[in-house]
């Protein structure tokens, strides 16, 4: 079962999920920018079906009950199925978020528990999901998947339906072999193994509060991450059987108590050992894990939790559809009717729809279908021009009687603070900044998201004799978080593997050291690499007690030789001293420097430049100058900038070289 779980969550990683298409009725509205212009996705339906012949005169829109005009108004309708080989597929992580971010595109996120999911659940699930995926969505539209064991930096998109059947199907291969009900998908892993052997009579309920909080962050972290992408609606498909939602247990927090006893047994899954049956006792340094692990745990209010969650999905834009079939009364301590309450309100709180408690999904699932087949763009500019960052209300309603809608409840205002930290949007007549500039900075779109490991990958393809030979760097950091866990002090070990499309692998190991926390290494050492897409992965353990942790990467390696390549990113800091240490961490304090080194096989004089977000060249130097490489093959390019005198906000370093260049995005935080 774990061999297939881990299977199972590297295929997930490298998958992605469908996207939208639409008709729309001509002519299309403009829709702009700006500061204080807000997009409204509008659902309107009269006894259950789509109304389709709105007028813009016949809608009126709210802001804190003062009534907004109308300016932007377009009906999207979204034609189900059609060829595959019709669909554009997005060919790596950034285009599908590019797709993403097309107010005429809907989105999906189908979001697996599998901490509070058993098989008769997936089994249940399975079939009308695959339906609505198969069916109900156009060639234009974007999905993707995600469980709480993923990181968010590995949600991706594709708009093949058969990649949907294909990750359906091994959800069947790999996790549902024993379809008793009670069963769990996922075994323990090293920290609730820990958790037995430190103290077996209150390990259930600390691996259970661990479960749900581990849940609640990925739901959370998710919510955050697509209100990056794109303003307009993102619809999120939660499979689950529900929450507890647990709130302060003053016992448990209580050492002199050791805690109270466990509220539920977990099928163990690993070996089936019972209640003290651990293989060892616990060591000084777990015992003092599980200790702090303990507290937290005992003080998590998961409720007050479950209201934030819904608050920042809110304000991203973000519709929660819960989908639990009829409850298997034994899985869980709690009581069914909360859970489902729970359920209910998350959704009724961020405009999705509830579909729960029921055997028979397919007919609710096929009524999501049809309300969401026929929608409206509008925009409006808010007559509250406040830069006040506090959550304005939202109102739509139509003069049609009879009329039902549904639309998004509000959003958060731009702040001064969100003003200082990017350049104002230019006016509609200004020239966009270059595409490259715009695909780099999106890459810093995501760069706040809490991961707890950062990569960053770096290709070129260089110009050898008659023919060429490409080459790949791989950086990878662990998140200020991972580092401060009991067991990473000590050092660890990092494995990267690279997969290429013919089914070879190459592999490296890197041993960081003591305090170490980032890495970079090329791959292959000393040798090319042929043109084409790679799947990287790389997973990093401590030396110490704790858990791996791991992310992965799509990377290409250009097919054209070209004087430079893309770079490898180094921070220098008051902790480094005067060293430069590789970094994939996109965010940077004014007191730190930014080094960006390019490989190069030109001797022409480089030149290097800081742009902001409208692709305007700052007022701040960036130095150049060169080194060899030790190989002796080529050189590289460095580019060092002093961050001091910039303001928060979103830049990037552009690079030019006998008509090559190559863009960098970064972020000043503070």
């Amino acid at each position: 079962m774990r061999a297939r779980l881990a299977a199972l969550t590297i295929w997930l990683a490298g998958t992605s999920l469908l996207a939208q298409n639409q008709t729309t009725s001509p002519p299309q509205s403009t829709f702009r920018g700006g500061v204080h212009f807000v997009r409204v996705d509008m659902y309107a339906s009269r006894n259950g079906s789509p109304v389709t012949d709105l007028e813009a005169a016949e809608v009126e829109i709210r802001e804190d009950g003062v009534l907004q005009k109308v300016e932007a108004f377009e009906h999207v309708s979204v034609p189900a199925g059609g060829p595959e080989a019709t669909r554009v597929e997005p060919n790596s992580i950034r285009a599908g978020r590019e797709m993403a971010s097309d107010p005429r595109a809907r989105v999906f996120v189908l979001f697996l528990d599998s901490y509070h999911m058993d098989a008769q659940t997936a089994v249940q699930a399975q079939t009308p999901i695959r339906r609505f995926l198969e069916e109900a969505l156009g060639p234009d539209d974007l999905v993707a998947v995600v469980t709480p064991e993923m990181s968010i930096n590995d949600l991706t998109f594709t708009r093949r339906t058969t990649i949907i059947s294909g990750l359906l199907g091994k959800i069947d291969e790999f996790l549902l072999r024993d379809r008793t009900a009670a069963t769990r998908i996922v075994p323990l892993d090293a920290t609730e193994r820990m958790y037995e052997k430190c103290n077996p009579l209150i390990s259930d309920e600390m691996i259970l509060r661990r479960r749900e909080k581990l849940t609640l962050d990925s739901l959370n972290d998710l919510a955050v991450h697509l209100g990056s992408i794109r303003e307009e609606r993102k619809t999120v498909l939660v499979v689950t059987l529900g929450w507890t939602l647990y709130g302060p247990n003053l016992k448990l927090a209580d050492r002199s108590t050791g805690g109270t006893p466990p509220i539920a047994p977990i099928d163990r899954l690993t070996g089936g050992r019972g209640r003290g049956g651990t293989e060892s006792s616990a060591t000084q340094s777990e015992q003092m894990a599980c200790e702090a692990d303990r507290v937290a745990l005992a003080n998590l209010d998961d409720r007050e939790r479950i209201r934030d969650i819904t608050g920042d999905a809110n304000r991203a834009n973000v519709s929660f559809y819960p989908i639990t079939p009829l409850r298997n009364p034994t899985f869980s301590p709690a009581g069914s009717l909360s859970q489902l309450s729970a359920l209910r309100e998350m959704a009724v709180n961020t405009d999705g729809v509830p579909i729960v408690n029921t055997n028979n999904l397919a007919e609710p699932i096929q009524r999501l279908v049809a309300d969401m087949s026929s929608y409206y763009l509008v925009g409006y500019q808010s007559t509250n021009a406040r830069l006040d960052g506090r959550f304005r209300n939202i109102k739509v309603t139509v003069k049609r009687p009879g009329v039902e809608v549904r639309a998004r409840s509000g959003y958060r205002a731009v702040s001064e603070a969100d003003l200082r930290s990017a350049a104002p949007a230019a006016a509609p007549s200004a020239p966009r900044p270059p595409d490259t500039i715009t695909k780099a900075l999106s890459s810093v779109a995501s760069a706040a998201t809490t991961v707890p490991l950062r990569l960053r990958s770096s290709a070129w393809t260089r110009a050898a004799g008659a023919g060429s030979e490409g080459m790949l760097w791989i950086s990878g950091e662990l998140d200020a978080s991972t580092r401060r866990e009991p067991g990473w002090a000590a050092g660890a070990t990092a494995e990267i593997t690279v997969g290429s499309a013919d089914g070879r692998a190459l592999r490296r190991t890197v041993t960081l050291a003591p305090g170490t926390f980032a890495f970079a290494v090329r791959v292959p050492d000393g040798e090319s690499a042929a043109p084409g897409s790679y799947d990287v992965r790389v997973s990093v353990r401590p030396a110490g007690n704790g858990s791996p942790v791991s992310d992965h990467a799509a990377v290409t390696i250009p097919a054209t030789a070209s004087a430079i390549g893309e770079g490898v990113l180094l921070r220098r800091s008051p902790a480094t001293g005067t060293r430069y240490v590789e970094t994939a961490d996109l965010r940077f304090a004014r007191n730190e420097r930014l080094r960006l080194e390019l490989p190069s096989s030109s001797s022409a004089t480089a030149e290097a430049h800081v742009v902001d977000r409208a692709g305007q060249t700052t007022q701040v130097p960036a130095q150049v100058s060169t080194r060899p490489d030790p190989g002796g093959k080529f050189q590289w390019v460095v580019v060092d900038v002093t961050l001091a005198p910039f303001a928060a906000g979103d830049y990037a370093v552009t690079v030019t070289q006998e008509g090559a260049t190559q863009v960098v995005g970064f972020r000043v935080t503070q």
